[in-house]
């Protein structure tokens, strides 16, 4: 039995990749400041033995030992999409708060998700200072993972620390091998053709037509099951928190809330409780499944 904690949890990525590798666990804890997101966990996955809605302010002293840790710290900060505040962001006291946890709780193992901007943030201070404190006990491997590149078609590039504790690890962790990436077809719905296109057909026609267009004169993407000069048929771009989905321009409408689950390995039976903003958001937030379980499967292996 794995006992897991998260942090900063989302719609728990980490818990359905272990429901997906069918190992049996135990959630200590969770933690989740969005209310909506919480809502979202609650429908889905059984609820952790401790739930804290702020990590800033939890007394860590007394938090139970742990198997795997999973915290996916905020990005804002660091992002290339946001204003880069680095360390002089407030939501950066996550990071202080998160090694605390760490060293209360002593995980076996760790895995820390973020931005690929936060290792340059600040001429690399942050990214630096986080990685000298966690080597004191953990041997960590730092890569950037695509999610392209783990079976699913989106092009999602992330920065991951994975650390195994010294005194526990049995072998060397190595980033795990890429995996053939399922075809955009298998997740486009066909049948669904209700969803209003926030594009006329004139306007999509001159588009199409217009061989020099650029992917940003819209401010959109289109994914194209058919070569096209203005896109590629194979990935979707990043999804982001932003209510702005990717367009799927042969059936005229954007992806659906089930297609963008699916981009980032939540199941078709995902139940969604949430607004179609604060879904879109939490879609946008999460970690993607298929490289978590990747990560988690690889790094038990170690210990």
């Amino acid at each position: 039995m794995i006992t897991i904690a998260t942090d900063c949890s989302g719609i728990e990525a980490p818990i359905e990749a272990l429901i997906q590798l069918k190992l049996p666990f135990k959630q200590l804890w969770s933690c989740e400041i969005d209310q909506f997101a919480r809502l979202s966990s609650d429908a889905n996955y059984p609820k952790a033995e401790q739930v804290f809605t702020d990590m800033t302010s939890r007394q860590n002293k007394g938090l139970p030992l742990v198997d795997l840790y999973v915290c996916g710290f905020p990005c804002q900060s660091f992002s290339l999409a946001g204003k880069r505040l680095g360390l002089g962001d407030p939501r950066t006291s996550v990071i202080p708060s998160m090694l605390e946890t760490i060293k209360e709780s002593k995980p076996k193992v760790i895995i820390l998700e973020n931005v690929i901007g936060f290792k340059s943030i600040d001429n690399g201070a942050p990214f630096a200072l986080l990685l000298s404190i966690l080597e004191k006990n953990y041997n960590v491997n730092v890569n950037i993972y695509n999610t392209k590149d783990y079976g699913l078609p989106q092009n999602r590039k992330r920065i991951y620390f994975v650390g195994i504790r010294k005194d526990v690890q049995k072998k060397e962790f190595i980033k795990p091998k890429t995996v053939k990436m399922k075809p955009i077809e298998s997740i486009i719905d066909d049948k669904n053709k209700n969803v209003i296109s926030p594009l006329s057909f004139d306007n999509l026609k001159k588009i199409r037509l217009n061989k020099t267009a650029k992917y940003n004169i819209i401010n959109m993407y289109f994914i194209l099951r058919n070569p096209s000069p203005i896109a590629s048929a194979d990935f979707s771009p990043t999804l982001t928190t932003i209510n702005n989905p990717p367009i799927i321009h042969e059936l005229n409408r954007k992806f659906s809330i089930q297609e963008l689950l699916q981009l980032q390995g939540f199941p078709k039976k995902f139940k969604v409780v949430a607004s179609k903003t604060q879904i879109t958001k939490q879609i946008g937030n999460s970690m993607s499944v298929c490289v978590v379980k990747k990560i988690i499967k690889e790094a038990l292996d170690c210990i």
